[in-house]
This record gives structure tokens, sequence and C-alpha cells, in this order.
């Protein structure tokens, strides 16, 4: 259903989730705006759940091996804890 409706949307949000490291796009996660004077679905929704995004980049310079996250404690693995901040 969403490449019938908004082709180029699903690629361009597709690349987008690759650059940013989106893994949780699944067919789920896809939404639309809704024309609701005509009552059928639009474009694709340019901001759908990018809760996931920037997770694999835990440094400045990108992804750490793995070799470097198990040095880090269990509790600071999530980029977003508030636990390990300085």
């Amino acid at each position: 259903m969403v490449l019938r409706h908004d082709a180029y949307g699903f690629h361009m949000m597709n690349i987008i989730d690759y650059l940013i490291g989106n893994t949780d796009r699944h067919w789920g996660n896809w939404g639309f705006w809704v024309i609701n004077a005509e009552n059928r679905l639009g474009a694709l929704h340019p901001l759908m759940d990018f809760n996931q995004a920037f997770q694999s980049y835990n440094t400045l310079d990108g992804q750490m091996s793995d070799s470097e996250k198990q040095n880090i404690p269990e509790r600071c693995r999530n980029p977003w804890s508030t636990m390990c901040r300085a």
C-alpha cells in the first residue's frame, strides 16, 4: 500500500533511515497525510517514528566497534540515558 500511494516518499524515507541509522522501520511505522475533503490518502508523513535514529552512533566519529562497546557499563549503553552523563 505504501509504494502504491507514495513510491518516492517510501524510497526517500528508506534512504534517510539508512543515513541516520534508524533500525526500527517496519510496515507498522508508516503514516500518511489524509486529504479529508476528498476522503483519500495523500503523501507519506515526512516524520514518522524516528525514535531509534542515531542509536548506533555512540561517538562523534560514528559507530563504535564491538570491543569498544564491551568496555561501556550496561546502564550506559543507551545513548539517551542520563545515568552516565557528566
